[in-house]
């Protein structure tokens, strides 16, 4: 071989060599990027019936590119994203999207997501068949109404990863304590709330709940497990009854029915565990449960006290999905349940002598002995027809058990007698059929029942003065009947009413009501829509008073008539720029058939409902034409993330008044005459891979101080406790309230784990909040409760 001849041979190699470096970096860098990407998967369904909708191409808007998926016959579709947060639209003929939807993209991708959209009655001229660009973003008209991402009650700042603290977050919702989670719905009873899980109604979901309240500490609902919460404030669809303030919906997600994954967090909430399996992916079958225990439980089990407390409240809950079967001939099943245990023992008995008379702001020393017990198992199954009717049935078991004991104690910390011992029961069986159709793109019908079996006992025993010892021994087996319809229509370009009747009928007292509800919603453009609705609201009496026995041993409330609330809501929502929506609502309400002790007092159980307001109970003494009044303004400024930001302004003027046995007019201890939130943060994405986020969030909130009946001095000092003046009932006002928190973070996406750290900074300015007034029975003075002071947390969140 000649020189030349070994150039061109050497050259060939090299060559070779090069290109077989080239592409070895081709595939490497390829390789990379799949590392930086999440192929996410998911359903696209009509709004009103579920019904798929295939053909559609959906738009993953990112900071900088548009990435498309396009879904196939069933609506489901699959997109490869890289690592960041992208805004969904959608591009398909006569369909629109009727709300935001937000997606983050991490290494870890486990939700299985679901949009909805509507259809396009008329085609109006700001609802064009949109080209390559993002549509445009519509005005949202629903009424007092919002669905809240998971992702966000765990985003905005305070809510400690609890889901209905986020809600109280909401215009028109009001907070009356640092420590309590009640959802306080425009100056009325959070009593007045409805809760509901996958089609089941239930009591208060909160660990720590207290009698004839609606709030706690810490909910048992898991955060980690939702797909949504759907909030409303008021102009309540047709479906929900026994209801007179508002409602709380609440869907679990489905599994992961492409890969198997888990969750570890550890918070002030709890230490938490989570674990997704898919068990049959061509049947549709998976699994995603979570188990959750006491941080501060484990932490006095390992020796590590969190200091002076007299007891360590101590909770568990366990939560579960599994979608069993998905047929052609009967659709979709899945199971679904939660277990919650609470206890909380405040021995103050066992306090040191010093310790014993440092305890300020308590009515009376004593021992508390508490634990409730909450179990929920309920089976769901959703079909559509071939002829497009959706069916949506819910059958479910649920259980609530409460225990207390309080004992009080005389100086020398010796028991002094037993002030009072509750045993409560209650096990309900719930049926709850559901069928939705479209006639046309015109017309949409809905109608349901639900039948609730109820039954209720009770073992109590309490004595305010030794000897007197009175007992409560009973039980008893009522039926809730429901039945419901609604039908909307579109008569015009932009124009749709609804209208809609709920029927409820109780056994235990016999009462039938008839509500009526009506909705007009009218879209000028694209940027300005206008509601109002009016209607009608029952609620039949908490079974605390209903099933409540007087002196004869008898059911003395059992002919009490059920509660009503007649509602107004004018609704006003406008787009003032991209992704910023403002929403002003005016509403108005009046309620009846409230308990007064005649003939001249103060008192009406319009107040009745907050975690730590006392209760007066009237036995045999008691008419039911107690009124209530509440009537104001709420606006909303909201801006979704988006770009790695989002911002939340809500402001609430409103007044909440009732009417005593005297015939006057008094402010109830609902009422705070203005109150206002303000939510906002950040996200700071580093490195080209996006693999390094930081964040940011902050929250103020503030208002008009919490209402207060004044202690009387005299009366006080003369009988050694607290006595409040009623002739100026929630007349007091506390200082302003003022609340600011805010967290900082780091999220870490690494292959197949992703990592979320927080510090989380409670009431930064120290600003104590105040309560009701107390009467300190060792000092002789009167003192305000006081509420939570400064205190940061940690949290950390590890999926897999």
């Amino acid at each position: 071989m000649n020189n030349k001849h070994k150039v061109g041979y050497i050259l060939s190699k090299m060559h070779i060599l090069l290109i077989k470096l080239f592409l070895l970096g081709c595939c490497v860098k390829i390789k990379a990027q799949d590392h930086n990407h999440k192929l996410l998967k998911g359903r696209l369904v009509e709004e009103s019936i579920k019904k798929p909708i295939a053909e559609a191409t959906l738009l993953f808007e990112g900071e900088k590119e548009i990435y498309r998926a396009l879904t196939d016959s069933q609506g489901e579709f699959n997109v490869m994203l890289p690592y960041g947060r992208y805004r969904c639209q959608i591009q398909k003929k006569g369909y629109y999207f009727t709300q935001n939807y937000d997606i983050l993209v991490t290494s870890v991708q486990s939700r299985f997501l679901e949009f909805e959209a509507a259809s396009i009655v008329y085609q109006l001229p700001f609802i064009s068949i949109w080209g390559d660009s993002c549509p445009k973003e519509i005005a949202q008209a629903e009424i007092s109404q919002r669905k809240i991402d998971p992702e966000e009650t765990a985003r905005w700042a305070g809510t400690l990863y609890d889901p209905l603290r986020a809600a109280s977050y909401w215009a028109g919702i009001s907070f009356l304590s640092d420590d309590h989670n009640d959802i306080i719905i425009r100056g009325r009873s959070p009593l007045g709330l409805l809760w509901r899980i996958e089609g089941i109604d239930i009591p208060n979901p909160n660990h720590f709940q207290n009698s004839l309240s609606n709030g706690g500490p810490i909910s048992f609902i898991n955060n980690n497990l939702l797909e949504s919460i759907t909030l409303c404030t008021g102009s309540l669809s047709a479906r929900y009854g026994n209801v007179l303030s508002g409602a709380v919906d609440i869907s679990f997600r489905k599994p992961n029915l492409y890969r198997a994954g888990g969750m570890f967090m550890l918070s002030a909430g709890g230490l938490e565990g989570m674990l997704e399996l898919p068990l049959s992916v061509n049947r549709g079958v998976g699994l995603i449960a979570s188990y959750r225990y006491s941080t501060l439980a484990l932490l006095d089990k390992l020796g590590v006290k969190a200091g002076d407390l007299v007891g360590i409240p101590v909770f568990q809950d366990f939560t579960f999905k599994i979608d069993l079967l998905k047929t052609q001939n009967y659709g979709r099943w899945s199971l679904f349940g939660i277990w919650a245990q609470s206890e909380n023992n405040m021995q103050e008995s066992k306090l040191t002598k010093s310790a014993f008379w440092d305890r300020k702001n308590v009515l009376f020393f004593k021992d508390v002995y508490k634990n409730a017990l909450r179990f929920l198992l309920g089976l769901k199954n959703e079909y559509l027809s071939p002829r497009g009717w959706l069916w949506q049935t819910s059958i479910g078991y649920h259980q609530m058990q409460n225990r207390a004991q309080v004992d009080t104690l005389s100086l020398e910390q010796a028991p002094l007698y037993q002030l009072h011992a509750t045993h409560r029961n209650l096990h309900t069986i719930t049926f709850h059929p559901n069928v939705r159709y479209q006639t046309t793109k015109k017309i949409t019908f809905e109608a349901g029942a639900i039948l609730d079996a109820l039954h209720y006992a009770a073992n109590d025993s309490w004595q305010i003065q030794a000897p007197a010892v009175r007992y409560n021994q009973f039980e008893s087996t009522s039926f809730l009947f429901r039945s419901y319809g609604q039908i909307s229509f579109f008569l015009a370009k932009g124009i749709q009413l609804e209208l809609g009747t709920h029927l409820l009928y109780f056994t235990f007292n016999q009462h039938i009501n008839w509500d009526l509800r009506n909705k007009w919603i009218f879209r000028a453009n694209e940027k300005n829509a206008f509601s109002i609705f009016i209607g009608t609201y029952s609620q039949v009496l908490p079974l605390e008073v209903l099933y409540w026995q007087g002196k004869n041993q008898e059911f003395i409330y059992r002919k009490s008539k059920n509660l009503r609330s007649q509602e107004f809501i004018f609704s006003y929502s406008t787009q003032i720029a991209k992704h910023i929506f403002l929403r002003n609502e005016i509403f108005g309400n009046y309620s009846f058939n409230y308990y007064l002790s005649p003939p001249t007092t103060t008192f009406s159980s319009f107040n009745w409902g907050q975690s730590q307001n006392p209760i007066f109970w009237l036995e045999d003494n008691y008419t039911q034409e107690g009124k209530g009044y509440c009537w104001g303004w709420d606006m909303s400024l909201e801006r979704k993330i988006a770009q790695y930001y989002y911002f939340l302004i809500n402001a609430t003027v409103l007044q909440s008044k009732y009417l005593g046995a005297n015939k006057q007019s008094y402010p109830s201890i609902f009422q705070r005459t203005f109150f206002a939130n303000a939510l906002g943060g950040v996200e700071m994405p580093l490195g080209l891979k996006r693999c390094l986020t930081l964040l940011a969030d902050v929250r103020l909130g503030i208002g008009q101080g919490s209402r207060y009946t004044p202690v009387d001095y005299l009366a006080s000092m003369v009988e050694n406790r607290t006595v409040y003046n009623l002739t100026f009932s929630n007349q007091g006002v506390g200082e302003l309230y003022f609340r600011l928190d805010a967290q900082l973070g780091l999220r870490i996406n690494q292959r197949s784990i992703a990592h979320q750290f927080y510090i989380i900074f409670q009431n930064i300015t120290n600003h104590i909040n105040t309560g009701i007034q107390l009467f300190d029975v060792r000092y002789k003075v009167v003192q305000f409760q006081k509420q939570l002071g400064f205190f940061p947390l940690l949290f950390y969140k590890l999926n897999f």
